[in-house]
């Protein structure tokens, strides 16, 4: 049986960590695997390479260029099965599969998911009545993606995800059971675990923390438990929900638009604030920029970096992530979380503070540069309680940049406040 896959860039992530694992088995019952990838970036492709696969690279389906080459290797190959997994131009690779070899079965593989309502939920639903009548097979990775895709006429098998079991016991040969799992968000992330874990593969457990950082831990658990830390969340925070980071969130809002390969591109060296404009004016029709914003940022499910931020003893928390997840997590801890500036505060009640708007209030989401000008004049208290904040709470950074003109500007006011001869001292509070 000859099998050609569809993949993305052949980056050091799971399906490509599964389809070397699988190799061996393949070749045992008789399988050969053709791996086509798309772009220029093809880091793993040596690694595939060496397992016995045989490895082309195509420019982007998206592009017509990528869709005559896409042509070319099913043409060439002639498969007897096409397996398509990415999500991007999958109804484009679908159809052009199915011409350029009308007898071979097309697998579906859906790795992710996320809402599509509008404009852009009516295009999703065409794409599949167009398309995903050529395929054989749909295959989901849990339940929870079957459901949310049967929303768009998708149904097909559940599959998930397999581990080669040397990967989990490779050095702890006395310890075949797991101990710890990292979900890691994308390749490079994953690539670096991997070579910190080949650094320290000859010891039974993970480098322990140095005294010094040990210290810092203990020092913060101190502040935690008398009251004085608060919790500062950027969106590094929500990734592993899996939720877009400023950058795909950008993507995400420009392929809604409807913005060319080209604009898309000039849009990627805009400043954010710039590119939300931008975005803004191409969706007023379309909804608006601050309803697709909250329909990409909605995420029900939680990560662990939520789950053990919200356990720790603090009252008072800063975010400027537009999603509901800590206070999902929060919630769960036993609290009952009052979030301004639309709350009121009540007694012993814990409180977030949502600075950039909420998917509850898209009309509240702080994006583009007008968004930022609205919130110069009318967030002037909520940024006052931030700088009183950084007066007298320690505060702690989680997957925030640090990099918000807007925060920059408000630790340089206090520091001003409180004259040049102590103006470390926010720097020293909101460092952690």
């Amino acid at each position: 049986m000859k099998v050609v896959h569809l993949l993305m860039g052949l980056q050091p992530s799971g399906l490509e960590r599964m389809l070397v694992s699988a190799a061996p088995y393949f070749r045992a019952v008789g399988v050969r695997s053709t791996l086509v990838s798309q772009g220029a970036e093809q880091p793993f492709a040596s690694e595939l390479q060496a397992a016995g696969y045989s490895v082309v690279c195509i420019p982007p389906v998206k592009t017509s260029s990528g869709r005559r080459a896409w042509a070319s290797v099913i043409r060439h190959e002639q498969p007897d099965v096409i397996h398509i997994h990415p999500e991007q131009a999958f109804a484009a690779a679908i159809l052009v599969g199915h011409r350029a070899a009308p007898d071979a079965r097309i697998v579906r593989t859906v790795h992710s998911y996320f809402p599509a309502t509008g404009w852009w939920g009516i295009k999703r639903r065409l794409q599949l009545a167009l398309s995903e009548r050529h395929v054989s097979a749909t295959v989901f990775l849990n339940q929870e993606m079957a459901a949310h895709e049967s929303g768009y006429g998708r149904s097909g098998f559940v599959i998930g995800n397999w581990v080669d079991d040397a990967f989990l016991t490779s050095g702890r040969s006395d310890r075949p059971d797991v101990d710890v799992i990292l979900v890691l968000r994308d390749g490079k992330a994953y690539a670096a675990a991997q070579q910190a874990r080949t650094r320290v593969q000859d010891q039974s457990l993970w480098s322990a923390l140095t005294d010094e950082h040990e210290s810092e831990a203990q020092r913060i658990a101190a502040l935690s438990r008398s009251g004085r830390l608060v919790v500062f969340l950027g969106a590094g925070a929500s990734m592993g929900a899996g939720l877009p980071s400023w950058s795909d969130l950008l993507a995400g809002l420009a392929e809604r638009a409807g913005l060319s390969e080209e604009q898309r591109d000039e849009l990627r060296h805009l400043e954010h604030r710039d590119a939300g404009r931008i975005l803004d004016q191409r969706l007023t029709e379309r909804g608006g920029l601050a309803a697709a914003v909250a329909e990409l940022t909605n995420a029900s499910r939680c990560s662990l970096v939520h789950q053990l931020v919200a356990s720790l003893p603090v009252s008072e928390a800063v975010t400027t992530n537009y999603d509901t997840l800590f206070e999902t997590a929060w919630s769960a801890t036993g609290a009952d979380p009052r979030v301004l500036p639309w709350d009121a505060l009540a007694d012993a009640r814990p409180w977030l503070l949502k600075l950039h708007g909420s998917v509850t209030r898209p009309a509240s989401i702080v994006l583009s540069r007008d968004d930022y000008l609205r919130f110069e004049g009318e967030g002037v208290a909520l940024a006052g309680i931030v700088q009183a904040m950084l007066l007298t709470r320690h505060m702690l950074f989680v997957g925030y940049s640090l990099s918000d003109d807007n925060f920059h500007r408000l630790v340089h006011q206090v520091r001003t406040a409180i004259g040049s001869s102590s103006s470390s001292r926010p720097s020293s509070r909101s460092g952690a």
